[in-house]
């Protein structure tokens, strides 16, 4: 049941969806050092991706819409958090990025407080 929330709403690992899929796809066909990926790889419950969608992203991008918006669409705005990494140096870019980026009230709601109170499993308001 560990929850693992990522800085920068999961780095590069948005962004390079379809290269993370074709390399794990290819993931013990060009290695040589002995190491059993294809076992690894076929003691997999799930696909490799439905592992890193798992994972929670949060809004620390400095104001920048478009990354922000490629993060959400990669974690859904349920798996998405405020302010986790550095919630105290760009507030007001954040909130204003939070503006720009036109969420509907539930889903702004859900990343502003409560995907942290789900995950905390306390009231925060």
């Amino acid at each position: 049941g560990i929850k693992i929330i990522t800085h920068h709403l999961g780095g590069i690992i948005p962004y390079h969806e379809g290269r993370m899929l074709a390399s794990f796809t290819n993931l013990g066909r060009r290695s040589s050092g002995g190491e059993d990926y294809v076992g690894m790889k076929n003691r997999l419950r799930r696909p490799m991706m439905d592992y890193l969608h798992m994972f929670y992203g949060d809004t620390a991008m400095h104001g920048a819409v478009n990354p922000t918006r490629c993060g959400l669409e990669f974690f859904g705005p349920g798996h998405v958090v405020f302010a986790s990494d550095a919630p105290f140096a760009s507030i007001p870019k954040a909130l204003d990025m939070m503006d720009r980026i036109e969420l509907s009230d539930r889903d702004r709601d859900a990343i502003m407080i409560g995907n942290a109170e789900r995950l905390m499993k306390m009231k925060l308001r």
